[in-house]
């Protein structure tokens, strides 16, 4: 199956019909320890941005968030037994 059209660029099929990790599979271990070697300092920033709040064009519909489990619904019957789990879904636009 491809991906695009004739002629442009994609990666479909470029590491064989079975694989799952597409364009990761270029992160060799080579590659990730000479990246390793480019930190010049060990300071972080988050790159997640807050979910709530957030206003949507009045052309696209808000960001929802659900609660799919909680983590007593094992206990109440209403989930996987033996399994004390959360799982959450967010449903929302992502083009920019």
């Amino acid at each position: 199956m491809s991906g695009a059209e004739p002629g442009t660029p994609n990666n479909w099929g470029r590491w064989g019909a079975d694989d799952q990790r597409g364009t990761a599979n270029l992160c060799t271990p080579e590659r990730v320890a000479a990246a390793a070697q480019l930190v010049r300092s060990g300071e972080r920033f988050a790159l997640g941005l807050p979910i709530g709040g957030l206003d949507a064009p009045t052309y696209r519909p808000t960001t929802q968030h659900y609660m799919i489990m909680a983590s007593g619904d094992g206990v109440l019957g209403q989930g996987p037994p033996n399994l004390n789990t959360s799982d959450d879904q967010v449903v929302m636009a992502l083009q920019a």
